[in-house]
């Protein structure tokens, strides 16, 4: 089953000095189930295809559609804000959490007005002992190292199950050893979960643990590469 497809996609942007084309044209296809890396360098359009992925954007031309046959184009309000809280969980390079609040309470916070509060607070909980914080719940972001803060951001990706994570450079903050532990631990959570992973990074070792690693050289998809053996599948439960 295709998670993702792009077809034709262009996209461009303003700044002082005019537009700015950055998608010409992109067609690319995910499956349900991959581990998949986009590389290239920067300035390419990797994490502009990204945005337009999570509806954070809208392409100018052509169409991106993920899930069951979902345009992003087409969702606007509360359908726009469903498709972003249950569709898609979202990682980025900076951690995002909130310095009010602790580990439990950033990673519950997505849901707190749409779920009971003790469910959530019970599944944000197993999250946190799932990325190896168990015994960090009540610490707040200024208590943690910066690879336990993103371990905290991805348990918060993952509160609602989406079947799409998208990690946008996760390991970007992190020093060398950190990055590889953090992306690991991802990898291993999309599998156990059954998300589809699409991950942008410049970091040829984290990209190297991807079962399919898509080059984009020039805001254009150029090249695609296979590992040996593919990532498993999984049947989402509901």
């Amino acid at each position: 089953m295709e998670m993702i497809v792009c077809s034709q996609v262009h996209f461009s942007y303003f700044t002082g000095a005019g537009e700015v084309e950055v998608l010409r044209g992109v067609d690319m296809v995910v499956e349900q189930g991959e581990h998949v890396a986009i590389v290239g360098p920067s300035g390419a359009g990797k994490s502009s295809l990204l945005r337009l992925v999570a509806a954070l954007d809208w392409p100018d031309r052509g169409d991106v559609r993920v899930g069951k046959s979902i345009s992003t184009k087409e969702l606007r309000g509360a359908a726009l804000a469903r498709f972003r809280r249950e569709q898609v969980g979202l990682v980025f390079q900076q951690f995002s959490l909130l310095p009010t609040l602790n580990a439990l309470e950033n990673v519950m916070l997505p849901l707190l007005p749409y779920s009971p509060r003790q469910v959530l607070r019970k599944r944000a909980a197993l999250l946190l002992t799932e990325v190896g914080l168990g015994a960090r719940i009540g610490h707040y972001p200024d208590q943690l190292s910066g690879g336990e803060q993103q371990r905290v951001a991805i348990a918060r990706a993952l509160i609602a199950s989406p079947p799409l994570l998208l990690a946008d450079e996760p390991t970007g903050s992190l020093d060398t050893v950190t990055g590889m532990q953090v992306i690991t631990l991802l990898d291993n959570l999309c599998r156990e979960h059954g998300s589809t992973l699409v991950v942008v990074t410049h970091d040829a070792d984290i990209a190297a643990l991807a079962n399919r690693r898509i080059r984009m050289v020039a805001s254009w998809v150029n090249t695609v590469n296979r590992r040996s053996q593919p990532r498993p599948r999984f049947q989402r439960e509901y």
